[in-house]
């Protein structure tokens, strides 16, 4: 999401979330998870995800959610702290099946 030099996204947000009854987090939140793969989007509104997992999913490369998608589909659970632990790690560089079934697999 790209903003204008006087923040008109932060102004946006605001709107909304005055006329949601919703903060700037929770908003910037949405507009983040709009980022998954459908697979995992419906994970969300079926609550079988939480929304920080969400967020920190969305930061995912596409075949970085496939495989962590595939790996919920198989019955693999996911916590906030190991999605945060994939994000931080698909920031670094590319992660592959092993690593983030490796992540996934720690309480």
């Amino acid at each position: 999401m790209t903003c204008a030099p006087l923040g008109h996204g932060l102004r946006t947000r605001d709107k909304l979330g005055e006329q949601y009854s919703l903060g700037k987090t929770t908003i910037a939140r949405y507009l983040r998870v709009n980022k998954l793969i459908p697979a995992l989007k419906e994970r969300l509104d079926n609550d079988n995800i939480g929304m920080r997992v969400a967020e920190a999913l969305s930061y995912l490369r596409i075949e970085e959610q496939d495989i962590v998608e595939n790996l919920l589909a198989m019955g693999t659970k996911i916590n906030t702290k190991q999605a945060d632990t994939l994000k931080a790690e698909s920031g670094k560089g590319e992660i592959n099946l092993e690593k983030i079934s490796k992540i996934m697999s720690l309480d």
